[in-house]
């Protein structure tokens, strides 16, 4: 019988124009490790799971059902002052929020560099 086994990656298809752009933020500004390129294509190595990018070089729509995704620190505050330094445009302001009750947590999000929402995300 076959096993879900967890998340592998999430993906970013972006404008192939914005390629080195992303991943440079990703890489330098965040400080993710670079695990693999393959063409307009990366791979980073986000903790528990992997983010990579994909330059969309066919020209095809890059839109879909995706609303943001979270990455999981151990400072949101330091983090968004971060990515606001470098000019990245603040959404939502580090804030406590409880999900579901009994489920503390702080979170903050932000506009990446290829127009992606991203929070950034940590339990209490």
């Amino acid at each position: 019988m076959a096993n879900i086994l967890g998340l592998h990656h999430v993906a970013l298809k972006i404008r192939e124009d914005e390629y080195e752009k992303t991943m440079t933020f990703y890489r330098d500004v965040l400080g993710m490790k670079l695990l693999r390129t393959w063409g307009n294509c990366c791979m980073l190595d986000l903790g528990n799971t992997i983010l990579e990018i994909v330059g969309n070089s066919d020209g095809s729509d890059i839109g879909g059902s995706r609303n943001h995704f979270a990455i999981l620190t151990d400072d949101v505050d330091s983090m968004i002052e971060k990515v606001r330094s470098e000019g990245y445009k603040i959404t939502i302001e580090p804030k406590d929020a409880n999900l579901g009750g009994d489920y503390p947590v702080r979170l903050g999000f932000f506009i990446g560099p290829a127009n992606e929402t991203v929070e950034f995300f940590s339990l209490k």
